[in-house]
């Protein structure tokens, strides 16, 4: 069959070659896979997985593995099913990655499943298969390291919270189980319920919240209203786990619970219930039986742990090799081809010397090259021929060595080789001491050939390079020197491999070191402290604990080797991987534990500054089992309860430290002064407690007032955008009248199309004043306007319903004083419009006169105007103050709504009453003056949300300026 969706995230495929390629996960497949007899099986067991029934494709996979063992395909399969992951989107990639719902303290990376499928696939999807795997063992740590520092729980309620596949987005079981959840944490209890838990978390990281509650709660309830439930992929992925631990011994035989309602309790999985008869939720009498259950559960769950000692006897020896486990370096004798200088050419050398000596150098080079030429062999030549060159004596040679060409350094190994034992001494003894003033690469290339050279201070020259190596940590250089050792000298070639990882930062060189100690001797206790101790670095828990347990085999005293680890744990305690390889180690321990309780104290102390409550707490238990009297394990019981790292952390606890037992029982145990101190740290925390309900009592009643203002606004609104519809209609409605009869309407009313400055004057119905009318000016970028008091005789009385509306380069009106009336949005989204003087004839603005002005930074309203009417000042954001005169009685609905750089506000106690959201959203506000007292302030009536959103105001009583 040919492969069209990828079985890992069910993207389609893109044909790469002898490959389909996945690009939404980046996994690879075969794809000529036409004679795979077991394409259908597998095919069946990845859907089973994309639809997150881990056990089933768990199930599926290992049928195949069991058919064909090299069906590397099925072993990722089963991989990815034991650890229960699905492929998820990533937001920010656009690509689905591998998701963990089981996280584990096993190493994915080390699953013998992955391992396999890595050993037996095509490179190319081997290759892809180990990125993965890092990918996934990379979440898993960081998950683990989350979850450690979650609080642990009691209770985990396990429910169906929606069902979407049936349209229903909140089930009734979460209602039923939200009564449950609040009953239990009325008594106390700390309860995981997703729906509250989970509620600030991040969805793509559930996981590790879900891990942490499985792990400590001490009984899980799982809710079901319908059979099918008990079986959906989460419901079952979460209690199998919880089951597996109960099976396991970690949990209390008797903490997984079966909760049901209207069900068959025989359509229940056994699985679940394990043959024990479930809870019917529906009978009222059984409330009480949960929760006396839960009540001796979690009180049974909180006694004392007991551990399971682990007998180990040390003193083993380990097998040790009586040879190294490498070729060792063959040596020669120095001055057995030595050329002796003839007397002709020593006089010349002389001669040669004593130029040099003269500061002649090159016609003494020139002497010694042609000498050299008739003596090739004559090393002592050779010598005096390089200090001649550089110009300098043999110390200031060594000076030299780091610039030295390639013919230069092939001329000293000429030396050494055909030297007599003086002249190879020396040179040799020189180029072992420029180890000091060398770089590691250039003495390298030295050593190399002058090694293989026996002679009388050889031994003390490797010493000294030894050490030099240890210091400089010149690794290659150590590994060239340990090939100087005999085969039979196995103690000093273990020795110095432990001297120089000892010196050494290097991950790498201190593996390579354990791994040729370990070759030679087994039972290297060095060598598997340090292995034991990197395989925790990484979080390899597993792998730490075996090769710790092969550590105390070989140890003399298997107690004294567990006490000096937990001394080195108490101080290096960071990790849940190091609480956990804690409390194994402490199972080795074979006597009394009172013995170590300071010590065990110390390790749960240190667990707690780390946030690793729950493992505190166990081990609080352990030494208080073993040492009741002991008083410290109590304190660090009580802030492992309290999930606080540090006794200010107390503080920020809910849960009250004068509800704890244990501290009661500290108190008993401490001097008075320290009594003293925690009776008041426990007061000052009941404290913080009360206020942190009453903060949150009242954040609750601000949402509460804000969302019943948000839902009155949007009312409002609706009605507001309905009226202005309504309004808007009747005019349209109006001048299409007046469109289709603007001769009689002409006649009758007397619009002069022609008036003074452009305006469209209207004559009244009386005949005996004249209006703008709407429109009135053609050109929208007219900058000023000046309206006249009276035309053909008559008064200028009013400016008519959007006579300037939408006139956005109006910057400037001059209004007469002949005009009573400004109608409706008159002067609407006039935006350039900044300022306006409304003359004392004006009696009456109409609705939203002046709305989205919102240049309009002052405006003086006449004593003649009685009331602000709705929206009038609506959306007039420059405005930034306004004086209301003593003739106003009512400021409308919306009247300021917007008005967002509006600081001040003057209003008189002649108002009685201001609209609903008249000042909505004057986020600048600081200043209302009132001119009446705070009682007739308090007596006017005022609109919903008529301050709603304002600024941090201040109201001034009995305002007289």
């Amino acid at each position: 069959m040919e492969r069209k969706l990828c079985n890992s995230c069910g993207g389609q495929l893109n044909r790469e070659g002898l490959y389909f390629v996945c690009p939404f996960c980046g996994n690879r497949w075969l794809a000529d896979v036409t004679d795979d007899v077991n394409a259908v099986a597998r095919a069946n067991a990845w859907e089973s997985l994309r639809k997150s029934d881990f056990e089933k494709a768990t199930e599926l996979f290992e049928e195949i593995i069991l058919k064909d063992k090299k069906d590397y395909e099925s072993f990722w399969g089963l991989a990815l099913a034991k650890a229960s992951i699905v492929y998820v989107t990533d937001l920010e990639k656009d690509q689905k990655v591998p998701t963990l719902n089981n996280i584990t303290e096993d190493s994915f990376i080390a699953d013998k499943a992955v391992k396999t499928a890595i050993s037996l696939a095509p490179t190319e999807i081997a290759e892809s298969y180990k990125s993965q795997a890092e990918y996934i063992e990379k979440v898993r740590k960081e998950w683990l390291e989350k979850a450690s520092k979650e609080p642990p729980y009691d209770v985990f309620i396990c429910f169906k919270d929606s069902d979407r596949e049936h349209g229903i987005e909140r089930t009734q079981d979460s209602y039923d189980v939200q009564d449950l959840y609040t009953s239990l944490v009325s008594k106390g209890y700390k309860v995981f319920f997703s729906r509250e838990t989970l509620r600030s978390k991040i969805a793509e990281q559930y996981e590790p919240y879900i891990y942490n509650a499985i792990k400590t709660a001490k009984i899980m309830i799982v809710f079901g209203e319908k059979a099918e439930y008990f079986s959906s992929p989460w419901l079952k992925n979460e209690w199998m786990r919880f089951k597996k631990r109960v099976e396991s011994g970690e949990k209390h035989k008797n903490s997984l619970v079966t909760l049901y309602k209207g069900v068959n309790p025989y359509d229940i999985p056994t699985a679940l219930t394990g043959g024990r008869q479930a809870i019917d939720y529906a009978i009222p009498s059984n409330f009480e039986l949960l929760m006396n259950h839960v009540k001796t559960i979690v009180s049974e769950s909180k006694q004392a742990k007991k551990l399971d000692k682990i007998e180990i006897k040390g003193g083993q020896m380990g097998k040790k090799s009586s040879e190294i486990k490498t070729e060792t370096l063959q040596t020669r004798e120095i001055g057995s081809s030595a050329v002796e200088t003839s007397i002709t050419d020593k006089q010349t050398l002389n001669l040669a010397l004593a130029y040099a000596s003269a500061g002649e150098f090159k016609e003494a080079e020139k002497m010694l090259g042609e000498l050299m030429i008739a003596s090739p062999n004559n090393a002592e030549l050779k010598w005096h021929y390089l200090k001649i060159k550089y110009r300098t004596d043999e110390k200031g040679l060594m000076a030299k060595l780091p610039n030295f060409a390639d013919g230069d350094v092939a001329l000293l190994k000429d030396i050494i080789s055909t030297a007599d034992k003086a002249l190879a001494t020396q040179v040799l003894n020189f180029l072992y001491d420029s180890q000091t003033a060398l770089k590691e690469e250039k003495f390298l290339a030295f050593l190399n050939f002058i090694l293989p050279f026996n002679y009388e201070n050889r031994a003390q020259k490797l010493t000294k390079a030894f050490e030099i190596s240890y210091e400089k940590r010149h690794f290659e250089v150590f590994k060239l020197l340990l090939t100087t050792l005999s085969n039979d000298q196995v103690d000093e070639y273990v020795e110095r491999i432990i001297h120089y990882a000892k010196n050494s930062t290097d991950s790498k060189v201190i593996t390579w070191a354990t791994d040729k100690i370990l070759a030679v001797d087994e039972g290297n206790l060095w060598a598997l402290e340090t292995l034991y101790k990197n395989n925790l670095a990484v979080g390899d828990l597993p792998s730490a604990v075996e090769i710790y347990e092969k550590l105390l085999r070989y140890c003399q005293s298997v107690d004294e080797q567990v006490e000096k680890t937990l001394t080195e744990i108490g101080k290096t305690l960071k990790t849940q991987t190091d609480c956990n390889f804690a409390k194994q180690v402490l199972r080795y321990f074979s006597k009394d534990l009172a013995t170590i309780s300071d010590l065990l104290s110390t390790i749960a102390f240190k667990a707690v500054e780390f946030g690793h409550f729950e493992f505190a707490i166990d081990f609080c238990e352990i030494i208080i089992d073993k040492n009741p009297n002991l008083a410290e394990p109590y304190w660090a019981l009580c802030l492992a309860t309290l999930t606080a790292k540090t006794e200010k952390g107390v503080l920020d606890s809910d849960l009250s430290l004068n509800d704890l037992p244990e501290f009661k029982k500290y108190l008993t145990l401490v001097d008075s002064q320290r009594q003293i101190a925690c009776i008041k740290l426990a007061k000052e925390q009941d404290g913080a407690i009360k206020k942190r309900a009453q903060a949150k009592a009242e954040k609750a009643e601000r949402e509460r007032i804000a969302k019943a203002q948000a839902e009155a606004q949007a009312k409002a609104e609706a009605r507001k955008k309905q009226t202005r519809k309504l309004i808007g209609t009747v005019v349209a409605i109006i001048m299409g009248i007046a469109a289709c009869f603007g001769a009689i309407v002409g006649i009758f009313t007397g619009i002069d199309h022609n008036a003074r400055g452009g305006l469209n004057l209207q004559l009244s119905s009386t005949n005996d004043y004249y209006v703008v009318a709407k429109q009135s000016v053609a050109d929208k970028n007219l900058q000023s306007v000046v309206i006249p008091s009276e035309y053909k005789g008559l008064p200028v009385k009013g400016i008519g319903n959007y006579a300037f509306s939408n006139c956005s380069g109006l910057t400037s009106i001059v209004i007469p004083d002949s005009v009573t009336s400004i109608g409706y949005s008159a002067f609407g989204s006039c935006s350039s419009l900044t300022s306006v003087v409304i003359p004392d004839s004006v009696t009456s603005i109409g609705y939203s006169a002046f709305g989205s002005c919102s240049s309009l930074t002052s405006i003086e309203i006449p004593d003649s105007v009685t009331s602000i009417g709705d929206d009038t000042f609506y959306g007039c954001s420059s405005l930034t103050s306004i004086t209301i005169p003593d003739s106003v009685t009512s400021i409308g609905d919306y009247a300021f709504e917007y008005c967002s750089s509006l600081t001040s506000v003057v209003i008189p106690n002649s108002v009685t009453s201001i609209g609903s959201y008249a000042f909505h959203s004057c986020s600048s506000l600081k200043s209302i003056k009132y001119r009446g007292t705070q009682a007739q302030w308090n007596v006017i009536s005022k609109g919903f949300g008529w301050n709603y959103n304002t600024g941090s105001y201040t109201i001034t009583y009995n305002y007289n300026n």
